[in-house]
């Protein structure tokens, strides 16, 4: 299998993945009896203890000795890689994290368990990102998927009780 066959089905199934998990969470998970806004403000903390755990990462003093100058060019692979798993973090909390506060101000307390719910997922597809980065460029592609599709889902709910 090409690796190019491999990744459009590692995006597939990371998406239907991700979506089968979150509607299967969503039928599970307990119902919120708390304020949606406080709650979501409380849940935000999960992308940033993920991007923190990243950054740590990425710390120089983790690297080779000459990466201590960064225009040298000598970091390792690996600190290339949770760079960038660090960047891109960055990138879809910028995106997610917003929308999750605006869908606390707007949904009802019978269906607020999208918030944990979503972010839950969130924080597992973005760890799943980062571990398949760290064994192989194409591995990242199932944890793209599942954040991508659960960012999507927290959009469509926040049209949806914006309507």
């Amino acid at each position: 299998m090409t690796d190019a066959r491999f990744t459009k089905l590692s995006i597939a199934g990371g998406g239907l993945g991700g979506l089968a998990i979150y509607a299967c969470g969503y039928l599970a998970w307990p119902a919120v009896t708390t304020d949606p806004v406080r709650l979501a403000l409380w849940l935000a903390a999960g992308p940033g203890l993920v991007i923190y755990a990243m950054f740590l990462s990425c710390l120089r003093m983790r690297d080779s000795a000459d990466a201590i100058d960064p225009f040298r060019g000598a970091e390792s692979p690996r600190w290339k890689v949770n760079q960038r798993a660090l960047t891109n973090t960055v990138e879809q909390a910028a995106i997610f994290v917003p929308v999750l506060l605006a869908l606390s101000t707007r949904v009802d307390l019978a269906h607020a368990r999208v918030l944990p719910l979503g972010v839950a997922c969130w924080v597992v597809a973005r760890l799943a990102f980062w571990i398949g980065y760290r064994f192989d460029q194409k591995w990242r592609a199932p944890g793209m998927a599942w954040t991508h599709v659960t960012t999507l889902v927290t959009i469509g709910w926040l049209v949806r009780c914006s309507l």
